[in-house]
């Protein structure tokens, strides 16, 4: 039996489009949640700003798991800066 048929293979791919597809779909419903803010008045910024305020709160419990590991290594500094104009304002221009 070759490699390309093996069960972890097969389990592998069904992973991968999975999470391709959530992520599509989150993507997707992103632009949706947006779209529906801005109809209903909501300035831009604000739309941003809870984009990213929620999702970073959902995903700190990850990060602290992970002992700031990644943070540690890049810099707390370098760290901050990335996250204050790679978040928000990024965002924000798109």
């Amino acid at each position: 039996m070759d490699s390309a048929s093996s069960p972890s293979v097969k389990s592998g791919t069904a992973l991968g489009v999975l999470c391709g597809t959530g992520a599509a779909l989150c993507w997707a419903l992103g632009f949706v949640a947006a779209r529906h803010g801005i109809d209903a008045g909501v300035p831009p910024p604000m739309i941003a700003l809870h984009r990213y305020l929620w999702t970073g709160l959902v995903l700190l419990p990850l990060v602290a798991r992970n002992g700031f590991a990644d943070i540690r290594a890049l810099g707390w500094r370098r760290s901050f800066l990335l996250t204050l104009f790679g978040g928000l304002p990024q965002a924000a221009l798109s």
